[in-house]
């Protein structure tokens, strides 16, 4: 499913300020339609985080993509997720 820039760009608002579980998953089915790797793999960790229902393919392609990557590549993707996370755990907080 390849969506155009606006309706990308509300997902990952959902994402940061809502915790959409759906709109991570949306993203990340996005992302591997348009054979992205380092965005599909930072989407797929959101959707995981967030408790989207991932099929098996969804993970064999994380497994795929991650594999081809070094290792010090991954951990810094890894880290780059949580810091995106924390950062929106920290916007949704001023709001609550």
């Amino acid at each position: 499913m390849k969506l155009d820039r606006g309706s990308t760009r509300e997902l990952a608002r959902r994402v940061r300020e809502c915790a959409d579980a759906a709109a991570a998953l949306a993203l990340f089915e996005h992302s591997v339609a348009c054979g992205h790797t380092k965005i599909a793999l930072l989407r797929y960790l959101d959707a995981r985080r967030l408790r989207a229902p991932l099929c098996p393919w969804h993970h064999s392609y994380v497994e795929s993509v991650s594999t081809r990557m070094g290792e010090k590549q991954l951990h810094a993707l890894v880290a780059q997720s949580w810091r995106r996370h924390d950062q929106s755990q920290r916007r949704t907080e001023r709001y609550d």
